[in-house]
């Protein structure tokens, strides 16, 4: 049954669009590794295959066909109908040229594959899939692609790198977006490393277990990560607690000091099912210091036990200390009295999670956690202190959160993403919680802060003096919403455009969908008035070759394209390389073209083999490095 397009609210008539018999996958037939016959329906998508639902366990690989039902080269033109539309590709008329100037519904060239809209784009490389991966995960899939499967395809390329021998350059790349802060949710790099841990590569497996310390930084990444080690289990037929893993659970327990593991199994007690009492009893951890054994004791036997035990002991300082850290955890669970919870919060720096329900409810508590409190909390709490009125305009406290929020080493240190502090902007200018009653003016002097904290996040680069096009998508498939948040592709995009501004001066923005639309972005406005300009556009069809036209037909003059888009391009009567190779032969400039991907869906439009086309992803805090390296051709 032919399925009809529905018309986005806000567009333009849809331009007429050529028949054709591959456009978007129906959703009954198979993803993309499953060789099977023509339309032939789809089981249940595996549970796992979008590994970041709120409900339900983890997944379970796709187990493939056997070698011999599966076609030598699935994308040669012999075995094209095994595949889904998706990627089916049409072969291209002996007597067509390449690069004839042919619709984006119609293929460039034999290594163009169909988009979810049925528009010809190429494939990204395994490995720049893996980086859209790391920043985006799968939660909330795309417009077009569920979150079952776009996590199935997601982690399918992660397995062909593997499979490749590149094992080893994943981990390192893991590594790096969880260390430099590059990712704002940590699942995606803790899937893709318990895939690379159960993986039957040798030293790829050895290196997923070493990074494990690194990776996983609190208890939360640790118990994270063994539950995706459960969920993978039976789908990668392997098992779990062997002896790789006993280590590296109990390295990482014995690698820390004893406060800061008393810390640690204090404030994340539990988490996904897993608590420390779980994973200690599994590793088979022996302590290896006196401070560990008095915290592997209070985690199994409780804190009246350990104080037995070592109350008539002669104690080294540290140890005495860990106790009375300890003591003092159990000791805020049991008062009600405000001076006493103040006195344990201000004496031993215990933190939100320490205290009892009851006790969050006085201001001054409040004024006692903030003193010391982590960036990530702080962020979380901004709505909560304003209202209860810990934060009101121009008191020491406010003071106090605008010189963490600008302290960009604190920022660093904390690992604090650009999208906490959009989130945080976004959540805290409304004036309301997204849940619950809870509401506040918000506070003008913390608005500014976020604003500074947000440029503070990235990398800081040398501006390279080249003239920049910046163009972001806004049709209607860029409305999905970002790590399930509530900030939509489109308003990340600007966002990110800010950010290029503030470094390149020579820049201007512009906004297409399957027209060219008034821009209500410019490069002075705060990022709380770009929030604000985003949610007012109308949505459209998708034509990403219109920024090269456009600029050709006003005769703007510009050395590097940035289009911050999804990929999802259709509707446009050429391709968006071909309009950039037109642009280049008629302005007479050697422009270069940057895409940045919105989605972790596996598409660009920019040319793999023209070098002077660059596809990355779209909100990497490195993201400035990667774009001036390439603009003065350093990559």
């Amino acid at each position: 049954m032919r399925r009809v397009r529905p018309v986005l609210r806000g567009s333009r008539s849809a331009s007429p669009r050529p028949e054709q018999t591959s456009s978007r996958p129906d959703p009954g037939l198979c993803p993309s590794r499953v060789w099977g016959e023509r339309n032939r329906p789809l089981r249940e998508p595996p549970r796992w295959a979008g590994p970041f639902r709120k409900t339900g366990p983890l997944p379970l690989l796709l187990a493939e066909l056997p070698a011999d039902r599966r076609p030598e080269d699935p994308l040669s033109s012999s075995s094209s109908f095994l595949l889904p539309p998706l990627l089916r590709r049409e072969a291209l008329p002996k007597d067509r040229k390449m690069e004839e100037s042919v619709n984006q519904m119609q293929p460039l060239n034999e290594k163009q594959i169909a988009n979810s809209e049925g528009g010809y784009v190429w494939q990204v490389t395994d490995m720049n899939r893996l980086h859209r991966f790391l920043c985006f995960g799968s939660e909330g899939g795309t417009y077009y692609i569920k979150e079952q499967k776009l996590g199935l395809e997601n982690a399918e390329a992660l397995i062909r790198l593997i499979e490749d021998g590149r094992g080893c350059e994943v981990i390192q790349e893991i590594k790096s977006f969880s260390q430099e802060g590059r990712t704002a949710k940590q699942e995606p790099t803790l899937f893709a490393l318990a895939i690379c841990s159960q993986c039957s590569d040798i030293s790829t497996k050895q290196a997923a277990f070493k990074a494990v310390p690194e990776v996983c930084r609190i208890p939360t990444h640790l118990f994270t990560f063994i539950q995706f080690k459960k969920d993978l289990k039976e789908s990668m037929k392997c098992g779990m607690w062997g002896r790789a893993l006993r280590k590296a659970v109990a390295d990482w327990y014995n690698e820390k000091g004893g406060m800061a593991l008393a810390l640690a199994v204090t404030k994340y007690k539990q988490r996904n099912g897993w608590s420390h009492k779980d994973l200690l009893r599994l590793s088979h951890l022996k302590p290896s210091s006196e401070g560990l054994a008095i915290v592997t004791k209070y985690i199994t036997k409780g804190w009246k036990e350990v104080h037995e035990m070592y109350k008539e002991k002669a104690l080294s300082v540290e140890a005495e200390k860990l106790l009375k850290y300890l003591e003092a955890v159990e000791k805020v669970k049991r008062t009600k009295d405000e001076l006493e919870v103040i006195h344990l919060i201000e004496e031993h720096r215990l933190v939100r999670e320490h205290l009892l329900t009851n006790h969050l409810k006085s201001r001054e508590v409040w004024k006692a956690l903030l003193q010391e409190m982590p960036l990530t909390a702080l962020l979380r709490n901004l709505g909560k202190m304003t209202a209860n009125s810990v934060l009101e305009p121009g008191n020491s406290e406010v003071s106090l959160v605008c010189e963490k929020l600008c302290n960009e080493k604190l920022l660093k240190k904390a690992r604090i993403h650009p999208f906490h502090v959009l989130i945080a902007l976004e959540t805290y200018k409304t004036g309301h919680g997204l849940r619950g009653k809870l509401k506040w003016r918000p506070d003008e002097e913390i608005l500014q802060a976020l604003d500074a904290a947000f440029y503070k996040t990235f990398k800081t680069v040398e501006p390279t003096g080249k003239r920049f096009l910046l163009a972001i998508d806004v049709s209607g498939s860029m409305n999905q919403r970002v790590l399930g948040s509530v900030l939509n592709a489109s308003t990340v995009a600007a966002a990110m455009c800010m950010v290029v501004t503030r470094t390149e001066k020579d820049s201007s923005i512009v906004a297409f969908s399957d027209e060219m639309v008034p821009c209500p972005v410019t490069t002075d406005m705060t990022l709380q008035q770009v929030l604000l300009a985003m949610s007012q556009i109308p949505a459209g069809g998708t034509d990403c070759s219109l920024p090269m036209i456009w600029a050709q037909k006003t005769n703007t003059a510009a050395d590097v394209f940035i289009v911050f888009t999804d990929n999802e391009t259709f509707a446009g009567s050429v391709h968006p390389a071909v309009a950039l190779r037109e642009y280049r032969k008629n302005m007479d400039i050697p422009a270069k073209l940057i895409v940045c991907g919105m989605t972790s869906s596996g598409f660009t439009i920019a040319d793999p083999d023209d070098r002077g086309m660059l596809d990355m992803c779209g909100f990497d805090t490195g993201a400035l490095d990667v774009i001036r390296s390439f603009t003065l051709d350093m990559i």
